[in-house]
């Protein structure tokens, strides 16, 4: 999907060297989710029940 792939790149562009670990192991596992189901939270219509997929779903829509 181009909208997420433009999406995720300018993020990482942005802020992947400022992550800590913790929050690089996190975007790992978001980015495994499957792309649907990923646009669908990033897009804000779907929440997602995951604590540290929701803090990085914030920062990657702003």
């Amino acid at each position: 999907m181009q909208e997420l792939d433009t999406l995720l790149n300018d993020y990482l562009d942005a802020y992947y060297a400022g992550l800590d670990e913790a929050s690089r192991d996190s975007l790992e596992l978001l980015l495994d989710t499957e792309d649907d189901i990923l646009w669908l939270w990033l897009s804000g219509q779907k929440t997602c029940d995951n604590t540290a997929f929701s803090r990085l779903i914030d920062d990657i829509r702003r």
